[in-house]
């Protein structure tokens, strides 16, 4: 297991999945959670692993599993809170079943956007490059052999050699600012904060998407609506989820169902839409409809890419083509002169 904590010294989604998959498998074979935590830590793979795995084993001999969950400050209250309510309705292997589900959900969603836009980003970055050596180095090359036979380029060639001249003289500077650039994104992406990009489209049906799993998840771990509605709207910091809350929460008081009462929010539309105003169970219903809402955040970043790269590369084909001509039009203007 990849032992790894993120803010606030909290395990990582994918740590908390393979950690409800053990404890889940243990379970199903009959072992009790002192035995499964014993089993865990012979097999850790570093010494943080094995001391947390441990202080869980002694925290189940003494009471229950969410006191020594919470003992340890690694696991989010959320999970806690569910799988005090599964020991409590004698429901823990469903429990951590359905949580395992949830982190591979938003594993698989978090890998499937940051590895949607590390293409687009790549091809930008190698089209800048490109761009400032030829313009930098190789037409600065040409200018002097062309200033020999008494050529010169034209003003587009004459402008883009100054303008390489001059990123090529901030190549460091403009490295340097790209990596703490990059970084500082990955961090942004990393703790989930969407504050540069919730007004976007994209964000606000992420965020959605990721509101549907969190109440499905609750749902099927027993929890009644209305807490799924508060502590789903506590893992989602988009203002469209904030203020959908109270709006879930009094047509609660009024007797209307959890998905019926998401559908009047106006968050949903389409075919998720409609899915939620049919009947069925209410976790099968929302969860169904996460599935259609990242299905649907998928195939808009596809759509997305698919309009990006004919750009870049239009780009680049256009920068080099016009640099070309610049080039060869003057040299076969004097080739035609000597002749």
């Amino acid at each position: 297991m990849r032992f790894k904590r993120k803010k606030e010294h909290l395990l990582t989604n994918t740590v908390l999945d393979e950690f409800c998959q053990d404890v889940g498998n243990y379970l199903r074979r009959g072992h009790t959670l002192s035995e499964c935590f014993a089993a865990m830590a012979a097999r850790s793979t570093s010494s943080a692993e094995e001391q947390l795995y441990l202080s869980l084993r002694n925290g189940v001999r003494q009471g229950l599993l969410c006191d020594a969950m919470e003992k340890t400050q690694a696991f989010p209250n959320y999970m806690i809170e569910l799988v005090k309510n599964g020991e409590q309705t004698g429901t823990l292997t469903q429990t951590v079943d359905y949580l395992s589900c949830y982190f591979q959900r938003e594993r698989a969603a978090n890998e499937s956007l940051h590895g949607r836009t590390v293409y687009p980003a790549v091809m930008a970055a190698l089209t800048c490059f490109i761009l400032i050596v030829t313009a930098g180095f190789v037409l600065p090359i040409f200018a002097d052999q062309f200033s020999a036979l008494g050529l010169s380029f034209s003003p587009f060639a004459r402008w883009a050699m100054r303008a390489g001249k001059w990123f090529s003289g901030l190549a460091g500077i403009l490295l340097i600012a790209t990596i703490f650039a990059g970084i500082f994104l990955s961090l942004i992406i990393r703790n989930s904060s969407w504050k540069f990009f919730q007004n976007t489209l994209f964000a606000r049906k992420l965020a959605i998407g990721r509101f549907c799993a969190a109440l499905a998840l609750f749902c099927q771990c027993g929890l009644d609506n209305k807490q799924a509605v508060i502590h789903a709207t506590a893992l989602n910091e988009h203002p469209d989820i904030q203020a959908a809350k109270n709006k879930m929460l009094l047509d609660l008081d009024n007797d209307l169902s959890l998905p019926k009462s998401l559908a009047d929010t106006g968050l949903i539309s389409g075919n998720a839409l409609g899915r939620l105003n049919s009947e069925g169970r209410p976790a099968f219903l929302l969860d169904e409809v996460a599935a259609r809402l990242a299905a649907d955040s998928a195939g808009r970043m596809d759509r997305l890419l698919v309009l990006l790269e004919p750009i870049i590369v239009l780009v680049l084909s256009s920068a080099s083509g016009l640099l070309l001509l610049s080039v060869m039009l003057p040299l076969l203007g004097g080739l035609a002169a000597m002749a």
